[in-house]
């Protein structure tokens, strides 16, 4: 019975194509789609969509759900009979939560923690470590040790080769902060939120 609403003319502005795409684009940016069912009789015979900005559906004491629709003549209630509503994520299983708007959350939340991420990394907190010295190392002795670590101990080539210290120097290895490490977590887990 619902072949020619659903498939072909749901209303007389609007192709099948035209009236689902507003239900999903609107579902998905607001929340919510709503439509009203016009019947003749029993049967349905249109759908005809309303923006979702003048709809407040409210639950009575009772259970039921009623739907306060605002326009220009004041407000009128619609039975859940006459109304179609379609909605995704829901905190009370009456009015739909915008995916968009929790997306927009969870992009933020991602671009903030790269953000943080890029300051760790620009601010050099990234290094793992520095060299120790008893005393104070003159401009050439810097310079020597500088280029030692750049040409032969920097990079993948490089990796596991060990460092020779001369005239009492260290090494003090740099642990992760907690908070780091938290950034970084948070960063790797932002792509399965937002997904």
């Amino acid at each position: 019975p619902l072949t020619k609403v659903l498939g072909a003319e749901p209303n007389a502005a609007q192709s099948a194509y035209v009236f689902k795409r507003l239900m999903q684009l609107r579902m998905l940016t607001k929340g919510n789609a709503y439509a009203r069912i016009v019947r003749t009789g029993s049967r349905v015979v249109a759908l005809v969509p309303i923006d979702p900005d003048r709809v407040e559906p409210r639950q009575n004491d009772d259970g039921s759900i009623v739907y306060r629709v605002s326009g220009a003549g004041g407000t009128n209630e619609i039975a859940p009979r006459d109304m179609l509503h379609l909605f995704d994520a829901s905190l009370d299983g009456i009015k739909g939560i915008s995916v968009v708007e929790l997306a927009t959350d969870a992009i933020g939340l991602s671009a903030a923690a790269a953000q943080s991420l890029r300051r760790i990394y620009q601010n050099g907190f990234s290094s793992s470590g520095a060299f120790t010295h008893p005393n104070k190392l003159s401009k050439e002795a810097k310079a020597s040790l500088r280029e030692q670590i750049e040409t032969g101990f920097s990079g993948s080539e490089n990796g596991g080769r060990m460092v020779m210290l001369d005239e009492g120097m260290d090494v003090k290895l740099f642990s992760t902060s907690a908070r780091d490490a938290q950034t970084l977590e948070t960063a790797r887990h932002q792509i399965e939120d937002i997904a």
